[in-house]
């Protein structure tokens, strides 16, 4: 075993060692690199005077993140490390996958790129690059997130591992019991499965339409309530239309089941070809 101390910061091992000059060394026989809570192990490297370059199985660890790659540079100056090539990386509870990722050990930050994956026992969500903090991740560029049978897009997701909660942010679409959604924010309590709708949320279905100013989901139950809300009904001899403070329904199936109206209500119904009747 070849022990060289590179810095005061941290050392590199490896079976064997080759000198191609003053600024160059090959590390053979299984490569590690150590500075703290940091680890990283590869099959070879090769040190230049600005980094490390390692491949074969590249495993890298540092507090409670961890990933694997092909092969991966680590830059002596940043600490930062560089990973090339089917990336999987497990943090807090949550597993990632992508084709590259850049990794800085000092804030536990970093982002993953290109075929992005991450999931956990509660969802799933793939997208195109995700850039990750020791609390939480987002993930930007209309990733699909599946929460079991729920499907919902949005133009960005922020989850938090503390409390496994997701907010999605910008043309927000969710699908659930047959049923479609549309708002500008939504925050899903994952542990309740309940989400939290904000800025004129809308629901369809084959017949109807549901709004109002926000509501809440319950995605379980197949339930959700509206505030300020109003429902449209295209029945067969004409259209519905009702208004209250709030607006409770049951959903399944492409269907909207069942309807009560809280608080204020009013409504009227316009037969086909008739003008408009009262409630």
């Amino acid at each position: 075993m070849i022990i060289l101390l590179l810095s005061v910061n941290y050392t590199i091992s490896a079976g064997r060692m080759e000198i191609v000059n003053m600024e160059k060394r090959i590390f053979l026989d299984t490569v590690v690199v150590r500075s703290g809570d940091f680890f990283l192990r590869s099959l070879f490297g090769i040190e230049t005077r600005n980094q490390i370059e390692v491949g074969g199985d590249v495993f890298v660890r540092n507090k409670n993140t961890s990933f694997l790659s092909d092969r991966g540079y680590y830059y002596r100056d940043s600490g930062r490390i560089l990973g090339i090539g089917n990336i999987t990386l497990t943090k807090e509870n949550l597993l990632f996958s992508g084709d590259t990722v850049v990794y800085c050990p000092e804030g536990d930050t970093g982002w993953i790129k290109g075929h992005f994956f991450f999931g956990s026992d509660s969802l799933v969500v793939n997208g195109k690059k995700g850039f990750f903090t020791a609390d939480s991740i987002v993930v930007k560029e209309r990733p699909i997130t599946m929460i079991d049978s729920t499907k919902i897009l949005s133009d960005r997701l922020t989850y938090i591992y503390s409390d496994s909660t997701g907010i999605f942010n910008g043309d927000v679409e969710v699908f659930s019991g047959g049923v479609k959604g549309r708002c500008d924010m939504l925050v899903y309590l994952m542990k309740g499965s309940m989400g939290k709708a904000y800025n004129t949320p809308v629901f369809f279905t084959d017949r109807d339409t549901v709004s109002g100013d926000s509501g809440y989901i319950y995605f379980d139950e197949n339930r959700a309530v509206v505030f300020g809300g109003e429902i449209v009904s295209r029945l067969k001899d004409g259209v519905n239309h009702v208004k209250g403070d709030r607006i409770h329904f049951y959903y399944t199936k492409g269907r909207i089941d069942s309807v009560v109206v809280e608080g204020n209500p009013e409504g009227d119904y316009l037969t086909n070809g008739t003008e408009s009747e009262g409630p």
